[in-house]
């Protein structure tokens, strides 16, 4: 098994950086960034964390119900937190040390083409032995970046993200969700062939980055504590997310799982 496609921000120069992720991204769709984190601004976004609601109300449990925290329940145990509104300073400052870290690696991705963050939100994922695992999904049928930066360690019990590398080529060129599915005959067997299914355990501050194309799910946390980690995704202007309508996100959801099934790790 080949190593999870990764680059080191402290051994990498700074100029060099961009240019190594854009190619991994590239060739396999996704990447994990080491280092690039300042740990002050990791201590900042977690001292953040803390002041949000720390979890949605147990009493609240129904799949996309809205919480009276502000939390959204996307599946088991799984609660989304739109940040875009939030107007706490100590917030809005973590947030935004942390996206100008990220700001260097966006140019070269979109190479030009106009592009803005389509959502930021903090996911945390509840451990439980209902905990399960979601459907596979794109975040978007354009193509996007997604950023996620756990705020704990996420080793494999407590749940993280399992990708499917190379399925971004799945829709190189599609706009929606129609044009998606018109796509699949001719990238399915190319992405069958050589598509790798990885599900890389994290450090706090890691930045795992991929294409939203790819397909990925978050798998259940079987640990004991929760699993808090903030979501950044940018889209090319005009194209924001799902691009997926019901019938391809089932078929996409489908295809995922048949991918995963022959590539076991």
């Amino acid at each position: 098994m080949h190593p999870f496609p990764t680059l080191d921000a402290s051994s990498t120069p700074p100029s060099s950086l961009p240019p190594l992720l854009l190619e991994h991204l590239s060739l396999h769709g996704a990447c994990l960034v080491t280092n690039l984190l300042p740990p002050a601004t990791l201590r900042r976004c977690n001292a953040a964390a803390e002041l949000l609601p720390l979890q949605a109300p147990e009493a609240s449990l129904s799949p996309s119900k809205r919480l009276s925290p502000g939390y959204v329940e996307s599946s088991s145990r799984r609660y989304h937190l739109p940040l875009g509104d939030c107007r706490l300073p100590a917030v809005l400052s973590a947030l935004s040390e942390l996206e100008a870290a990220l700001a260097p690696l966006l140019p070269p991705f979109f190479a030009g083409a106009p592009h803005g963050r389509t959502q930021l939100q903090l996911l945390r994922s509840e451990p439980s032995p209902s905990s399960r695992a979601q459907r596979f999904h794109q975040d978007n049928t354009r193509r996007g970046l997604t950023f996620l930066v756990p705020l704990v360690d996420v080793p494999l019990r407590r749940g993280p993200t399992e990708l499917l590398l190379g399925s971004h080529e799945l829709t190189c060129a599609s706009r929606g969700s129609a044009a998606a599915l018109r796509e699949l005959p001719g990238s399915l067997p190319r992405v069958a062939r050589a598509s790798d299914r990885r599900a890389p355990p994290l450090r706090a501050g890691d930045v795992l980055v991929y294409d939203c194309r790819v397909l990925h799910r978050g798998l259940a946390n079987r640990d004991k504590v929760a699993r808090p980690v903030l979501v950044l995704r940018f889209d090319e202007e005009g194209w924001g997310p799902p691009g997926h309508g019901v019938l391809s996100t089932l078929v996409f959801a489908g295809l995922g799982r048949a991918l995963a099934a022959l590539r076991w790790q």
